[in-house]
């Protein structure tokens, strides 16, 4: 049998709206303490729920996060970077500045990043809590300087597609014989009294 074209439209949009239905996503906040710039030591955030494989499939982890930098820079020129990404550094948020002109120097960074579905950590994984590193460094070009840090916040989404449900349990052939049978029987009882009256 040949469909028509706009059937075959209407069956495209009913697919597509069913895909799109079906996607969800999961959002969580993390903070982290305060600390110094230094590549050599991570500050650890706040604990996130990993994404329980039993939801569904993930297709892809977001993270956002906004910190406060401050410092000063005592160079002809500063920058600073900042990142947070889990451990195995697969979905990473990258963000970095040139530093102001001006000693002491306050600022805000954000910084954010969409993994490839292919690339999200296995760390994420679970139905247990992780925390995500904080990397972060000041570069200083002939001089040095110093910063910081400070309430940093953000955000982590699991993109993911959610499990199908549960098929309806088929009744097994022995209970639809049984089934079957009481049907009948009561039919039997019913027409006997009705037959008598």
């Amino acid at each position: 049998m040949r469909l028509s074209r706009p059937l075959l439209a209407v069956a495209g949009f009913v697919s597509t709206a069913a895909t799109i239905a079906h996607a969800d996503t999961i959002t969580q906040t993390f903070t982290a303490p305060d600390a110094p710039f230094n590549y050599m030591v991570y500050t650890d955030t706040s604990p996130i729920n990993q994404f329980d494989p039993s939801l569904g499939t993930l297709d892809g982890v977001t993270i956002n996060f906004t910190t406060g930098v401050t410092g000063a820079c005592l160079a002809i020129l500063c920058y600073v970077d900042v990142e947070v990404t889990d451990p195995e550094l697969m979905s990473t948020a990258w963000g970095e500045t040139q530093l102001p002109n001006e000693n002491p120097f306050s600022l805000i960074l954000s910084g954010a990043s969409s993994s490839d579905p292919q690339r999200f950590s296995s760390y994420l994984l679970g139905t247990g809590q992780v925390q995500l590193l904080v990397i972060d460094a000041l570069g200083a070009q002939d001089g040095v300087g110093y910063a910081s840090t400070n309430n940093l916040f953000g955000t982590i989404a699991y993109d993911y597609t959610p499990a199908p449900p549960p098929s309806p349990s088929v009744p097994e052939v022995s209970s639809i014989i049984l089934i079957g049978t009481g049907a009948l029987m009561g039919a039997g009882i019913l027409r006997r009294k009705f037959s008598k009256n």
